[in-house]
């Protein structure tokens, strides 16, 4: 979020039209798409291919709720094969999305993001933005794994096999690298962003996407 709301001091256009500097925002805002891939367990490249048509903010879970869902559709996914990713489980993801599609109308991507925007994005992060030196992506997507793999909270003795048809790996990688590595998971989280306990931290990127959209774009007169 620091990252996002960095701003120039005074840019050109804003002196020539005479408009309040501090207003433009330095970098394309990844706190939408950080939250995305944290809570979703989703690829990187997913997530940027990813286009509202694969959106589905009604769609309705096994009791006949409105949770949503997003598709994974196969020639974005790594294994060639599509799956669904249940919004049920990360709610948050559910607000942020409606939040970012009120701003956005009819564009089709999602995220607006390409593969080099993210990794010169990563590099920011951990030169400039106290990011751990072995942040990547990649690291979300584990992280998102290892909170489904052991969410007996969430899941009961199915947990491994839920995470996996959410992260769309075998059952196999889910037990050699994600079971067994996280303790202590609340018995009350029922979501990924409770278990991982950032419930506040996502409620406030979502108001951040609300009031002003990912680019952060205020302009003011002098």
């Amino acid at each position: 979020m620091a990252h996002d709301d960095a701003a120039f001091e005074l840019t050109r256009e804003e002196k020539i039209k005479r408009l309040l500097g501090g207003r433009t925002r330095r970098y394309d805002a990844i706190a939408p798409i950080t939250l995305f891939l944290l809570l979703s367990g989703a690829r990187r490249g997913e997530a940027i291919a990813l286009e509202w048509k694969d959106v589905h903010i009604d769609a309705l879970d096994e009791n006949g709720n409105a949770v949503g869902e997003v598709i994974v559709r196969p020639e974005a996914s790594k294994t060639r094969t599509s799956r669904r990713i249940d919004l049920g489980l990360c709610p948050a993801l559910r607000r942020l999305l409606l939040a970012m599609r009120e701003r956005r109308g009819g564009e089709a991507s999602v995220f607006r993001l390409t593969e080099d925007q993210l990794v010169t994005a990563q590099r920011r992060l951990v030169r400039s933005y106290g990011a751990p030196a072995r942040f990547t992506w990649q690291l979300l997507r584990s992280t998102c794994a290892t909170v489904l793999a052991n969410a007996g909270s969430m899941f009961g003795g199915s947990a491994a096999f839920r995470g996996d048809r959410q992260l769309g790996h075998s059952i196999v990688v889910a037990e050699r690298y994600y079971v067994g590595l996280l303790r202590g998971v609340p018995a009350s989280a029922k979501s990924v962003e409770a278990a991982l306990q950032v419930e506040e931290l996502a409620g406030k990127i979502v108001e951040m996407v609300a009031q002003r959209g990912e680019a952060g774009l205020v302009v003011g007169v002098a």
